[in-house]
């Protein structure tokens, strides 16, 4: 009955020493992961080149969480910036070239792209967070010329590719 009684006593020794070394205060980490993510989407009207040889054809909105100076955004074409004769089917083509501009320009936004040919890119500053929020851009199309004796009757294809990278 001594040896338990001593054993019990040494227990409860030990656990009020253990409690009287706890600290009053202590601490833990918060962490939290936030996947980098940019992305671009278009839309648009299409462009009517019989009636106006210079207009908006379509938007482009860019939304990037990744903080850099140099966001590339590029763009290609089908056929090279050629609105392409298809139906009926013929060489005949529009060669065009395109302005990228802010749809709400801020005080230091620029025109970021003005009367470009295809393919090209642009590169867009994001180090103050401006893309956090989506960003609507205007896209222009600008005829450059078309054949002295005018245009064939018919429909005039091109697809024009947009790609957003962030490094």
């Amino acid at each position: 009955m001594k040896k338990l009684l001593a054993a019990s006593a040494a227990l409860a020794l030990g656990t009020s020493a253990a409690l009287a070394q706890s600290s009053r205060t202590d601490t833990f980490e918060v962490r939290s992961f936030v996947e980098e993510e940019c992305s671009v989407s278009v839309g648009g009207n299409g462009a009517n080149i019989t009636y106006k040889l210079d207009q908006e054809v379509g938007f482009m909105t860019v939304e990037c969480n990744v903080q850099s100076s140099d966001i590339e955004v590029s763009f290609s074409s089908s056929t090279g910036g050629a609105g392409a004769l298809t139906s009926p089917d013929s060489s005949q083509s529009v060669p065009y070239n395109l302005d990228v501009r802010p749809r709400n320009p801020e005080g230091d936004d620029p025109t970021v792209a003005d009367n470009r040919e295809l393919p090209f890119a642009i590169n867009l500053n994001n180090d103050n967070g401006r893309f956090l929020n989506p960003k609507e851009f205007i896209i222009r199309l600008n005829v450059v010329s078309v054949d002295a004796g005018g245009m064939f009757a018919g429909t005039y294809n091109d697809t024009i590719t947009v790609n957003i990278d962030a490094s």
